[in-house]
């Protein structure tokens, strides 16, 4: 059986990510997503939802993920940094960017 991933699904909102985030770092992760992975076309993808369960991003998508945040916000992402805790929602990505700048 052919299972296709719908965006159709309820948004899976992320509860846990209680950090603040800045906005405009969630808006050019979100574009960047939208722009590569789904053509411009967002759906109904809200900013915290997995974006590995609802089958937007693969491993492989998540290592273009990984390359547009470091070069995009000139940040380093260390090996052990590269966990679905930081890079399986737009939320805990700009979180993770807006902790990465401040330090």
């Amino acid at each position: 059986m052919l299972t296709i991933p719908t965006l159709c699904r309820p948004p899976v909102v992320d509860e846990a990510m209680t950090e603040s985030v800045a906005p405009d770092t969630a808006a050019e992760v979100r574009r960047y997503i939208v722009d590569t992975f789904l053509l411009g076309t967002p759906g109904g993808l809200s900013d915290g939802q997995s974006l590995m369960d609802t089958g937007v991003v693969d491993s492989t998508g998540m290592m273009a993920v990984v390359a547009f945040v470091e070069d995009h916000f000139g940040i380093t992402v260390e090996d052990e940094e590269m966990v679905p805790e930081v890079f399986d929602t737009i939320v805990r990505i700009a979180a993770f960017v807006d902790r990465k700048r401040a330090a």
